[in-house]
């Protein structure tokens, strides 16, 4: 999750500084619109992987 987190931290300060150039409205609501889309499948993605890896590790909880 470390790896996503920070890659995901990158990619919100390139974003931020293409939102900065972004002179038009236009042009900046398109830039949030493809950054929600992108980080929300990013997010999706590791869910999936997270879900899928914590599966396979489960551990048996023995009760005395």
């Amino acid at each position: 999750m470390s790896n996503i987190n920070a890659f995901l931290f990158g990619f919100t300060n390139m974003f931020n500084a293409d939102i900065l150039k972004a002179t038009s409205l236009k042009d900046r609501k398109t830039l949030i619109n493809d950054f929600h889309k992108k980080s929300e499948e990013l997010r999706k993605h590791s869910n999936e992987e997270y879900n899928a890896d914590s599966k396979n590790h489960k551990t048996k909880v023995i009760l005395f």
